[in-house]
């Protein structure tokens, strides 16, 4: 049966709009439904609150979020936490090939163009 519903919550924890009954939430008193699309994301965002609160030690959130994969969360509303948490710098490269450094373009001389140094190609400087 496909589901008619439009999206009414964003999930605090990867960030994407799911539908959840608002209404049943009223009759059994609020479900993780309420908070996040899965019951393993809101386990993932409740060990990050109970991390906050000084409850659970790192290592604990760590296993917690690697077992929910939160590292692929693109619009998780808490990822620089996330990242901080799973010891992530924001400034790593990814595992792979190093990009190569960006070629420095030579200083411009007073004569007519620039040597053909370093495998630039030749310049003209421009006179006003």
């Amino acid at each position: 049966m496909k589901d008619n519903h439009k999206p009414n919550h964003r999930c605090l924890a990867c960030g994407i709009e799911y539908y959840a009954c608002d209404s049943c939430d009223k009759k059994i008193d609020k479900t993780w439904r309420t908070a996040c699309c899965t019951e393993g994301h809101y386990k993932a965002y409740f060990a990050m609150w109970q991390y906050g609160q000084g409850l659970l030690t790192r290592e604990e959130v760590q296993a917690v979020l690697t077992e929910q994969e939160a590292l692929t969360w693109e619009n998780a509303p808490g990822k620089a936490l996330i990242r901080e948490i799973m010891d992530v710098d924001e400034t790593e490269e990814p595992a792979g090939e190093p990009e190569p450094e960006a070629e420095q373009v030579p200083e411009e001389t007073d004569t007519e163009t620039a040597p053909n140094t370093d495998g630039f190609r030749e310049r003209k400087k421009k006179r006003r």
